[in-house]
């Protein structure tokens, strides 16, 4: 079966769903993908409180099965950042497609820094666990000290820069979507 979508009087080919190859039309999934992998980053392992001891802060991130947890959830938000960018990308360029004389490159930005700065957030949750088996024979308040601060700028990253542009790329994207909308409306209705 083939859908088209077309607007009268243009220039461009119509979008045919028909055609599209079967990665591209499973492409739209790693946005269910990128869901998953980052709920399951917060459920493979869990931090200490901030006023915790150093003592605790450095047990839970030494040792076999927490140490395991760290890099799990270091490797699943850097998964997640990258189906993120897939998703985003495969929307802008499904909507660029409907009207690309409207197409902005402020979304792909967007989803480009949140990727990044997800996945460096990521890396850096990840690597804690080695930086305290590096130091572990420092005095245990140095290397919580060090724990703390390549966690807590690893949450930072995804925090703040990372769902930041995320959400500016999806408001990018929905402005995007509107403009399309109306504008094959305007010219169906002509």
């Amino acid at each position: 079966m083939s859908y088209q979508a077309t607007a009268a009087g243009t220039e461009h080919p119509p979008v045919t769903i028909a055609d599209q190859t079967s990665i591209t039309r499973l492409a739209p999934l790693t946005g269910i993908a990128f869901v998953v992998f980052f709920l399951a980053s917060v459920v493979s392992s869990s931090v200490p409180a901030d006023n915790a001891s150093a003592a605790s802060w450095v047990a839970a991130y030494t040792g076999s099965g927490k140490q395991l947890g760290h890099e799990a959830t270091g490797v699943l938000l850097v998964l997640a950042a990258l189906s993120l960018m897939s998703f985003l990308a495969v929307l802008w360029n499904r909507i660029g497609r409907l009207h690309p004389a409207g197409r902005s490159m402020i979304p792909l930005t967007a989803a480009a820094v949140s990727a990044a700065s997800i996945g460096v957030g990521g890396a850096l949750m990840g690597v804690a666990s080695t930086v305290t088996g590096e130091f572990a024979g420092t005095p245990a308040p140095a290397a919580a000290t060090l724990v703390r601060f390549v966690n807590d700028a690893g949450f930072t990253m995804v925090a703040l820069p990372g769902m930041l542009a995320a959400a500016l790329a999806v408001a990018g994207l929905s402005t995007q979507a509107y403009r399309a909308d109306r504008k094959s409306t305007r010219l169906n209705s002509s």
